[in-house]
């Protein structure tokens, strides 16, 4: 299945293919990054400005998943411009490892009952900070502030992992 992924938000660079690129490396995926890197160069120059081990992990992606079509088990094809002439899959294609559901609300009765707002749930339970602040990083954030800048309202998807990781 495509997981697509930005390379900008709030006109800030993502970074997220090098952040993946670095977690599948670290995870033994066998990867011929300077193929990869040089047919991304094509595609995105920002590339030669920083090498893969400059960045931290990108171990999982959170999305809606309305339709529950992500399983353990599904290959994932990690692309940047979807539905363009420029898709470009930038990693080998790999298996997903796991998937965890995840909620965040902002209920005002829900975070003052758990003393955090937003409250966050990993599969109907709810995380500490330190939990919250390791979710942001992993995601591909910069830090927390980041992570609730983007998920700034009630939300429930899922976690989608490409690596051991589960929280």
């Amino acid at each position: 299945m495509t997981l697509a992924f930005s390379q900008k938000l709030n006109n800030k660079p993502t970074f997220f293919v090098e952040k993946i690129w670095q977690s599948l490396l670290r995870d033994g995926v066998e990867m011929n990054a300077v193929e990869f890197t040089e047919k991304f160069k094509e595609v995105l120059p920002l590339i030669g400005k920083a090498k893969i081990g400059d960045f931290p992990q990108k171990k999982h992606t959170i999305r809606k998943d309305t339709n529950n079509k992500w399983k353990a088990g599904n290959k994932i094809h990690f692309v940047i411009n979807n539905r363009t002439k420029n898709r470009f899959q930038f990693a080998p294609i790999v298996q997903c490892f796991s998937i965890q559901k995840i909620t965040i609300t902002y209920n005002e009765e829900i975070c003052e009952k758990h003393s955090s707002e937003p409250a966050v749930f990993i599969d109907d339970k709810i995380v500490d900070y330190k939990t919250i602040e390791a979710l942001a990083i992993n995601d591909g954030f910069d830090n927390e502030s980041e992570f609730f800048n983007y998920f700034k309202e009630d939300f429930t998807g899922k976690i989608i992992h490409w690596t051991p990781l589960k929280y």
